[in-house]
């Protein structure tokens, strides 16, 4: 994953000192959210972890997908952005940070600390970009995943079972039989 940010970095890297430098210099207007960099939880993240500037957020994602229509087989990857890229060059520049393939779903225990490992193994990238040398520690600090692939990271039942909700402690109620 080191090699995959490394190579992304280098080829955007313009707009991505472009896109820092306006991230940690730009008034946001209150109640307007336009990105993910916009938001409240974001800007204290950022603080609360005490990255300089210069420094990159990643979001990940996983869920599983079958192989093929007739196969029991599938593929759950990890997939990770670049949170301060321009919102196009984002979508353009993800990384395939992990790949499982099986009959079952991965133990997510496992999975998430080999991923967690491949993070911390980052430690600082260097990079260039008009004649400037910028130093960037690396953070994941957003995980975008639907409610089955929540629940198995979570060790918790999915949202149609008892104390299925991620947020709150109900037990729920069973209607109908359903």
């Amino acid at each position: 994953m080191r090699q995959q940010l490394a190579d992304t970095i280098n080829r955007v890297s313009g707009a991505l000192l472009k896109s820092l430098r306006k991230l940690s210099f730009e008034n946001r207007e209150p109640g307007v959210y336009r990105d993910v960099t916009d938001v409240d939880l974001y800007r204290s993240t950022r603080r609360q972890l005490d990255m300089s500037w210069t420094d990159l957020t990643l979001t990940f994602n996983t869920d599983g997908a079958p192989v093929f229509e007739s196969s029991k087989n599938s593929i759950w990857p990890i997939q990770v952005l670049i949170n301060e890229l321009p919102v196009a060059l984002r979508w353009q520049n993800i990384a395939l940070s992990g790949l499982w393939f099986s009959k079952s779903h991965p133990p997510m225990h496992m999975f998430m600390a080999k991923f967690a490992e491949e993070v911390r193994s980052i430690g600082t990238l260097a990079w260039a970009s008009a004649g400037t040398v910028i130093k960037s520690a690396v953070h994941v600090v957003l995980c975008c995943v639907d409610s089955p692939a929540r629940a198995a990271l979570l060790n918790m039942k999915q949202f149609n079972g008892y104390y299925g909700c991620s947020w709150c402690r109900e037990k729920g109620t069973c209607v109908d039989g359903e």
